[in-house]
């Protein structure tokens, strides 16, 4: 009989099978073959806790150890002084929180290379899970806790740290590209230099570069606020848990009992598919926090060893390192006040930055702020030598790599450097720590679908600068020409752009972030067929639409100087989507649409709200409107999230706007809907004078983490753009006469009031997500309708690619209250807006089609006030399938949720207020 025997050994872990009638000499060879380890030098132990495997002589029968079948088996080298047969483990003392008594300062004493091969079984608090035990394990109290945390999950043992160092550096050598200057904020070499060094701490750069190592998500929890930051979050099958205390790392275990006897007996990666560890992280967490088992240095009392100023918390030790250069700082309180407040006792005051860094680093402190700038939980963590610490505000910054290489032609104003640019200011800046920052996947083809047309995708798939005629005879159908021309790698940028759209509101559909950023996104003209505008895919309507299969009301907010038609048109009939622009309008400026009388039609009427501006607008006239605007809107229509696209072509000086907006007033309207403490995705759009828009968004970006930035620009790679102030508010304002009188804006103020009347509250909508054996279920009774109800009009057949849209609007716009074309529920007819309603007695089946009636004007293109195609008609469909039970009801309220996305609504109830509408949406 075969015994299969796993064993954990100095190189790793390996299984070996030995015959179960064999001698202990057999097994000692079997385990030599793996472990390199002589058979007369193993030390064995097994059993929990492991307990020395003892046997007289080798030549002894291996059955009389009494071995499993599936035994593990901890293999170390024998000590010198004894033999593997006679080696008493000696026990190991327990560690408790209690914290230690205070030993003076000795720089020398915390290399890791004095820590000695017991330290690492310290165990600390524990909760219970699912009878094993998730126990803290705590390492040693140096500067590479985060490096002797993970060794002693992937490596075994805490005397791995060193070597992950190695792994950082290497990594980083071998990858220049994402590990790039602006990223490390230093040159590689420099980096690399001090992240080798045993005293120099680590952070979010090397968990992210661990995740990738050891192909796992490593989830990292605060136990001050209790967040857990997940590196490779979704990417691997397996998870580990590392605990930090706001100065120190620990890694939590999975043992069978509640103390840790010996590390390589504990289970140290879970499987992601196991839901109760999480939980217990954050149990874990709360317990440790009740104990005080973390620092936050907000609270601390600090004293300048240099002047001897008295300093409160981490504030003002930042500010009067900026002011005097003086970095040392010690805790003026008592050893018994620290000890009883923060769970440790404190240090004899002396130079803390010595402590953290060492002597060679403290220099580096002459003109840096001693303590990085933290939100909520202030870590004392110098910024000589702290690489990448975690961010404590919940901002989640997404930024495709290589989106702003692409090129749309040498004369185009639109160029996607600008967001390289932008990148560079935020990470010169410092912004980045404050935020998760992520490089988003590209947005899939069927995502893409979401929205736009199947052929339309499929077109912008294929076209290339190079296309054969077949595809060149179809620019005219979908819109490409001047505005819209076809550049290398134009499919896989709309992809970048929209996916990160995409991953940013799901992050804030699932509540993993407050505010999502990309300014990569906010191409507001595309449509559903077409391109527009510099548009090709419209990542706002993707992104809105994600959002409502998780949130049953979105507020998009517009305040690039063009309407933003593409959005409008694919909510028009929708009372879950409130769409807001600010916009010129005049003439022929581009795109032509955004009247004062564009409201919606359907179930969306009164639910688009445009606000036409004249050309030379000013900042206080802009932000008094925009606020009088915003503020009831957000009030009446209470959105679960918004949605704000931030064009920066409304700015003064842009090549092809003609607003007088300073930088600070176009921030001040996103410090203005940021306040309002909702889920909020941030999206760029227009902006065509790209240092002042890469300065715009910077500081949005800014206000976004709460970060105060000078004036002054960082610098960058490209300082040459910022030529000659390289200042982040360059005068931009008084260079086009203002039009709009103060009369005009009123007009437009009481009209918008008087609009957010007729909305009665917003739409209650109950979500519940459909059960994944349905989906495909209800797409296919989905198409069925729709080809049911192209045969029945007679327009096209079923089936057809593209045939005429039998839902489009014979009319351009909806003439008010007066219009005779109206849709008039419950009659059974249809009127010549293209909204038909059918028979609404009892609980019978209703289909709904209606049609976009948000055409665009004959206008130009946008590079210029003549040049380009007109724009045409753009009908958006949607088709809802209800089952409603009436009463009732003569309100001229909205009725139910019509969105571009699949929706399927039970129990609707028409009442004299906002109606309740059950909504099964696809998951």
């Amino acid at each position: 009989m075969s015994l299969s025997i796993r064993i954990r050994h100095p190189g790793g872990i390996s299984s070996i099978q030995v015959d179960s009638n064999g001698s202990v000499n057999d097994l000692l060879c079997a385990i030599s073959k793996v472990s390199g380890l002589p058979a007369d030098a193993q030390d064995l132990k097994s059993g929990y806790p492991p307990k020395p495997l003892l046997y007289t002589s080798s030549a002894q029968a291996l059955s009389s150890l009494k071995l499993s079948k599936n035994e593990q088996l901890l293999v170390s080298a024998a000590t010198p002084s004894g033999s593997s047969t006679s080696s008493i483990r000696a026990p190991v003392p327990s560690r408790s929180l209690d914290p230690p008594k205070p030993k003076p300062f000795v720089p020398e004493s915390i290399a890791p290379n004095t820590i000695s091969a017991s330290a690492n079984n310290k165990a600390g608090d524990w909760v219970e899970v699912n009878g094993s035990y998730l126990v803290l394990n705590i390492v040693p109290d140096d500067n590479s806790c985060l490096f002797s945390s993970v060794a002693q999950v992937f490596e075994g043992s805490i005397q791995a740290a060193s070597k992950l160092r190695r792994v950082v550096a290497d990594t980083i050598t071998a990858d220049p590209i994402t590990y790039s200057e602006l990223i490390l904020e230093r040159s590689p070499e420099a980096y690399i230099s001090t992240i080798l060094k045993p005293t120099s701490w680590g952070g979010a750069i090397e968990l992210s570069i661990f995740s990738t190592h050891y192909k796992t998500e490593i989830a990292s929890v605060d136990i001050s606020s209790g967040r857990i930051d997940r590196f490779g979050e979704g990417q691997y099958s397996q998870r580990c848990v590392l605990v930090y205390s706001g100065i120190h790392y620990d890694c939590a275990l999975l043992s069978p009992t509640p103390q840790i006897d010996d590390p390589g007996f504990c289970e140290t990666v879970f499987s992601t598919s196991n839901e109760s560890i999480l939980p217990a992280v954050t149990a874990l967490a709360k317990k440790l926090k009740d104990r005080h088992y973390y620092t936050d240095t907000q609270t601390f009392d600090l004293r300048c060893g240099t002047c001897g100023e008295g300093l409160k918390g981490e504030k003002m030790a930042t500010q009067h390192a900026k002011e005097t250069g003086h970095v040392d700082f010690g805790l003026s309180w008592s050893s018994d006040l620290v000890e009883a407040s923060c769970g440790f006792s404190p240090l004899p005051l002396f130079n803390l930055a010595t402590y953290m860094l060492g002597p060679d680093i403290v220099q580096t402190f002459s003109d840096s702020p001693f303590f990085y700038s933290r939100k909520d939980i202030g870590l004392p963590q110098p910024q000589g030598d702290i690489v990448q610490p975690h961010s404590q505000s919940r901002v989640s910054y997404y930024f495709p790599k290589s989106v702003g290489e692409y090129h749309y032609g040498e004369r185009h104003p639109m160029k996607p450097h600008r967001l390289t640019l932008t990148n560079s200011l935020v990470v010169g800046y410092g912004l980045h720590k404050r935020m998760d920052v992520f490089a988003p996947r590209a947005a899939t083809r069927d995502e893409l679908e979401m929205f736009h047309d199947s052929d339309y995708v499929d077109f912008l798939s294929r076209v290339t600068p190079s296309a054969p005629p077949s595809l060149t005879t179809q620019f005219s159908k979908f819109n490409f020409g001047d505005d819209c021309p076809v550049f290398t790698g134009l499919f896989e940028f709309c992809r970048q752009y929209s996916g990160a759209s995409l991953v940013a509101a799901r992050k804030l559909s699932h509540g993993n972030t407050d505010i999502a950023v990309n300014w990569s996104g906010g191409l507001h003209h595309a449509k559903k067929g077409e391109a527009s505008g510099f548009c090709y895919v419209n990542d706002i309507v993707l992104a809105i639409l994600e959002l409502l299969r998780f949130q049953p009301r979105v507020l998009y907010i517009d305040i690039d100087i063009h309407h933003g038609d593409g959005v409008q048109e694919a909510f028009y009939m929708s009372n879950r989507v409130l769409t807001v622009s600010f916009h010129k309008f005049a003439g022929d400026f581009f795109p032509g649409t955004g009247a004062l009388d564009e409201l919606g039609n359907g179930l969306g009427k009164y639910f688009s709200l445009n606000v036409p501006l004249q050309e030379g607008i000013d900042d206080e006239s802009y932000i008094s409107l925009f606020k009088a605007v915003m503020e009831p809107t957000i009030t009446t229509f209470r959105p679960t999230s918004i949605v704000l696209q931030c064009g920066a072509d409304s700015l003064g000086c842009d090549r092809l706007g003609a607003f007088n907006l300073s930088i600070a007033a176009h921030g001040e309207c996103v410090r203005f809907i940021k306040s309002f403490n909702l889920p909020l995705l941030v999206l760029g759009g227009g902006g065509y004078t790209i240092r002042n828009v890469s300065r715009c968004w910077a500081y949005e970006t800014s206000i976004l983490t709460e970060t105060d930035v000078g004036d002054s620009l960082p610098p960058t790679p490209y300082d040459a753009f910022f030529y000659p102030d390289y200042k982040l508010h360059p005068p931009l304002t008084g260079r086009v006469d203002n039009l709009n009188t103060r009369s005009s804006l009123e007009k437009i103020r009481v009209s918008i009031r008087e609009n957010l009347r007729y909305l009665n509250g917003a739409p209650s909508v109950q979500m519940q997500e459909i059960p994944p054996d349905l989906v495909g279920w209800l797409e296919s009774e989905e198409r069925n309708a729709e080809e049911k109800e192209e045969e029945t009009v007679g327009n096209g057949k079923a089936g057809d690619e593209r045939g005429e849209d039998v839902h489009r609007a014979r009319n351009d716009f909806f003439d008010g209250e007066k219009d005779g074309e109206r849709e008039r529920l419950g009659s059974g007819g249809a009127g010549n807006n293209g909204t038909t309603v059918g028979s609404m007695g009892g609980s019978g089946s209703v289909e709904i089609s209606v049609g976009a009636a948000a055409a665009s004007k004959k206008t130009g293109g946008r590079k210029g006030k003549s040049k380009g195609k007109p724009g045409s008609t753009t009908a958006t469909t949607t088709t809802t399938t209800a089952s409603m039970s009436t009463t009732t009801s003569t309100a001229p309220t909205p009725v139910a949720a019509a969105t571009t996305a699949t929706t399927t609504a039970t129990t609707t109830t028409l009442a004299p207020e906002a109606a309740t509408v059950d909504v099964i949406m696809e998951s």
